[in-house]
C-alpha cells in the first residue's frame, strides 16, 4: 500500500496525465541485459584511457589446478591495451600488449617475446570492448539463470553466449557494479572448461598513460632474448 500511495504521489508531481504517467511506466521499467551492458559499454567509450587493477585467477578445467595472478589493465584509444601482471623478479614484467599492429606477449621466465601482427578488426570484441565495442554482433546478451563462479550473492550478472562456436568462449559472465555502470568482475568459460576469472578494482576513468606503454621495440631488449614472430592476420 504504501508503495501504491509512493507511485501515486509521484505520478501527480510529475503533473499527472497520460504523458507524464507514459513517462513514469517507462522510467520504472527494468531495464534489459542488453540495456544493462550498453550503459557500462557508455561508460568505457567516454573515457580517452582507463587504467584498472586486477586480480586474475585461471582454473584448469582437466586438472583442477589453479594459477593466481595480479596486474593493471591499461587501455588507450582507438584500440591500444596493455596487461602488466607483477610478480616478475626481472626488470621487464610479464605482459600482453597491443599497439595498433602487432601484438607482444612477454615471457621474462623464458626471455622471450612473441610478435603477432594483428589488425584491429580482427581483436576479439572481448578486448574492443573495453574501448567501447558492443558485444551485442558476437554475443547472445541475457540475465545469468545461475550464479556466476565467484560472484557476490544479489549482483546483477549478464551471461554472454558466443553466437558461433568458439574453443575461447563457451560462455562468458560479466558481474555488473550498476552504480559505477562498469565490469566488477568477468569469467570466461572456454571449450575445455578453463575458467579465467577478472576481478577488477575501481576503473581509472581518466588516466593519464603516455602512448609509448602500448609500444615495444624489440631493439632495446637484452641481447639474450628472442624474439618469435608470428604470421600475421
Amino acid at each position: 500500500m504504501r508503495r501504491a500511495l509512493g507511485v501515486a504521489a509521484l505520478a501527480v508531481v510529475l503533473g499527472g496525465g497520460s504523458v507524464a504517467h507514459a513517462g513514469l511506466l517507462s522510467w520504472m521499467k527494468p531495464k534489459t541485459a542488453a540495456q544493462v551492458l550498453a550503459d557500462v559499454q557508455q561508460t568505457y567509450a567516454g573515457a580517452s584511457a582507463i587504467s584498472i587493477g586486477f586480480d586474475q585467477t585461471f582454473v584448469n578445467g582437466t586438472f583442477g589446478t589453479k594459477d593466481l595472478r595480479k596486474g593493471t589493465l591499461y587501455l588507450g584509444k582507438p584500440d591500444r591495451f596493455r596487461f602488466d601482471y607483477t610478480g616478475s623478479k626481472t626488470p621487464l614484467k610479464t605482459a600482453i600488449l597491443y599497439d595498433g599492429k602487432d601484438l607482444w606477449t612477454v615471457e621474462p621466465d623464458k626471455q622471450q617475446v612473441t610478435q603477432t601482427g594483428v589488425t584491429p578488426q580482427n581483436l576479439p570484441t572481448a578486448i574492443t570492448f573495453w574501448n567501447g565495442a558492443s558485444l551485442a554482433r558476437d554475443f547472445t546478451i541475457g540475465f545469468a539463470t545461475k550464479a556466476s563462479p565467484g560472484a557476490p550473492a544479489g549482483a546483477t550478472v549478464l551471461e554472454l553466449l558466443p553466437k558461433q562456436v568458439s574453443a575461447a568462449y563457451s560462455r562468458v559472465y560479466l558481474v555488473i557494479d550498476r552504480s559505477a555502470a562498469t565490469v566488477a568482475q568477468s569469467v570466461v568459460i572456454n571449450s575445455n572448461s578453463d575458467v579465467s576469472t577478472f576481478t577488477f578494482a575501481k576503473a581509472n576513468l581518466a588516466a593519464k598513460h603516455a602512448p609509448s606503454i602500448f609500444a615495444l621495440d624489440p631493439a632495446k631488449l637484452p641481447k639474450e632474448w628472442n624474439v618469435v614472430r608470428n604470421p600475421g592476420k
